[in-house]
């Protein structure tokens, strides 16, 4: 399976949509799900993932509306601005897609939903969600109850342009790396250097 996409959903409601050809590290674990009343006449299936660990290349910082008003000129800001602004992530959403069918075969998708573990007496910043933005721009989300991003990433590695380069590089992540024809041109390159 492949990742297509995460959807982060935050407190306010807004959400911002990554595709997965932007996602390195991905970690979803811990889950626990409840079935409780959540309203007064609404009982409700909850799955809780306490642990999500995401690495996200620098290529997925583009320019965003929130709550897609693209009329809305004060409403624009950059896709890791709204991630460091506010720790405040209540769920994700996000789907899987099988990578490898016959050919005309449609790939068999899985769509999955995990709200987060919130800690702390704040209803808008949750104290498990940490966000870490490297120098090269690469953005690092660790949501998980007394953890840090150090406890999921080597911090002198992700600081390592050359490293982090390699890092996305041999997982096809990023803008630069996702073009599914880059080695068909470098294979095109040899061959005319060989003839």
């Amino acid at each position: 399976m492949k990742l297509k996409y995460i959807e982060f959903v935050f407190e306010n409601c807004d959400s911002i949509k990554i595709e997965g050809k932007y996602i390195r590290d991905f970690l979803v674990d811990n889950l626990e799900t409840s079935i409780k009343r959540i309203a007064c006449n609404s009982i409700k299936k909850m799955d809780v993932a306490n642990t999500v660990v995401i690495e996200i290349h620098k290529d997925a910082n583009k320019e965003r509306y929130q709550f897609d008003q693209n009329h809305i000129e004060n409403f624009k800001q950059m896709t890791f601005d709204r991630f460091k602004e506010y720790g405040d992530i209540t769920s994700i959403q996000f789907e899987l897609e099988e990578d490898y069918v016959e050919e005309g075969q449609v790939p068999r998708r899985e769509y999955h939903d995990y709200y987060v573990d919130w800690t702390g007496d704040s209803e808008y910043t949750n104290n498990a969600q940490k966000t870490y933005l490297s120098k090269e721009g690469n953005l690092y989300i660790v949501i998980a109850d007394g953890k840090n991003i150090e406890d999921f990433f080597v911090l002198e590695e992700i600081e390592d342009e050359g490293y982090m380069d390699f890092h996305f590089s041999m997982c096809d992540v990023g803008d630069e790396y996702s073009d599914p024809d880059r080695y068909k041109n470098v294979e095109d390159d040899e061959d005319k250097e060989n003839t």
